[in-house]
């Protein structure tokens, strides 16, 4: 009986040992699956942490206290961009400068700007400088995301989004009864003239018609020239005597006593200058704002000079302008600037031509931290 007894203890003993074994291959295997889970994710913080022992830390909600009752809403970002000049004549260049910074995020993890690009330019890195020809007045903007996590399993935490304008002036307006050709302005001339410059010649005389803009004559015989004034073939004279100017718009032929008026024949802004008939300088205009970027409510200082010209206006689009923005050459104290403003000049040359100068005030501006 006491053998009986024994055996049955050794039974028992034997029966625990196994259930110790199956227990500790049950909790190895559960360790082992752990380490083969794909990483989990917080919907809240959108990032996890793994742990020296290869387990994955998922944050709790936030804020969500106890737990964390930190700041959720990312911090810092945002993006600045530039153009110098900001007003350009067609064909001149202008430099665009940008930059983006990083955006912060619960317990200090930064998003990264993704797919930065800038319009009508392409895609850019995080910072840098690019040279820009625009035919036109254009708007260069600079936009892209905020990204958390690596490749293939990213999420976006935010954007941003700026710009910067690049103003191109047109060409100058022509005075009446010219047109532009290759940049130039030239006189329109009716059939059996062509334009010279700024007057028209007869075709088949190569001299200016008479002063009711006919060519009476096709050509002169042998001793005598044609007279742009009375339309007439007139005798050439054994003279010396060189042309003079009777006043500053009125060239004297002392030969023939012919004066011709350079006004009446040739167009506004022409004068007398040794006796000759001289077209009108082109006008020259300039316009500047200082400084050209500046905080809300600040303001700027407008100056404008101009020569070859008749008058001169300055107009802003924030309503600056009128009474004291007048004359050739001037500096005024613009008002309080809240938003872009682009200040006009406009100026009218002594050729009765147009010319039109631009400048432009830009806002720094401000990053939304909340």
């Amino acid at each position: 009986m006491f053998g009986e007894t024994g055996h049955g203890h050794v039974q028992l003993w034997r029966n625990a040992i196994v259930i110790v074994m199956c227990l500790l291959l049950g909790i190895a295997a559960i360790f082992l699956s752990s380490e083969r889970r794909s990483a989990l994710a917080s919907s809240e913080t959108r990032f996890v942490e793994q742990s020296e022992s290869g387990l994955y830390i998922v944050p709790a909600s936030c804020p969500s206290d106890p737990h964390y009752s930190g700041e959720c809403t990312p911090t810092g970002g945002g993006c600045t961009i530039s153009a110098s000049p900001s007003s350009i004549q067609s064909g001149q260049a202008s430099l665009l400068t940008w930059n983006v910074a990083d955006q912060q995020g619960v317990a200090g993890v930064f998003s990264s700007p993704a797919n930065i690009s800038i319009s009508s330019v392409g895609s850019v890195g995080q910072s840098g400088t690019v040279t820009v020809h625009p035919s036109q007045s254009t708007t260069y903007t600079l936009s892209g995301t905020y990204t958390l996590g690596g490749a293939g399993n990213s999420i976006q935490t935010g954007s941003f989004s700026c710009s910067a304008t690049v103003s191109v002036d047109s060409a100058d307006t022509c005075p009446a009864g010219t047109e532009l050709r290759d940049g130039v302005c030239v006189r329109i001339c009716p059939a059996g003239q062509h334009a010279s410059g700024n007057i028209c010649l007869c075709d088949a005389t190569n001299e200016p018609p008479n002063s009711a803009g006919l060519c009476t004559q096709q050509a002169c015989p042998e001793g005598f020239q044609f007279d742009s004034v009375s339309g007439q073939c007139v005798a050439v004279q054994q003279c010396s005597l060189p042309p003079v100017c009777s006043d500053e718009t009125h060239a004297l032929n002392q030969c023939t006593g012919i004066t011709t008026n350079c006004v009446a024949v040739y167009g506004a802004g022409w004068s007398c200058l040794n006796g000759v008939c001289v077209e009108p300088p082109r006008p020259i205009a300039s316009i500047s704002a200082v400084p050209r970027l500046i905080r809300r409510g600040d303001t700027v200082n407008v100056a404008w000079t101009s020569s070859n010209t008749e008058s001169c206006t300055v107009t802003g689009t924030n309503g600056d302008g009128g009474e004291g923005w007048t004359g050739r050459n001037g500096s005024r104290t613009s008002s309080a600037i809240f938003s872009q403003v682009v200040y006009t000049l406009v100026c009218q040359g002594l050729d009765d031509s147009i010319v039109t100068r631009r400048d432009t005030v830009n806002i720094i501006p401000i990053v939304d931290e909340t």
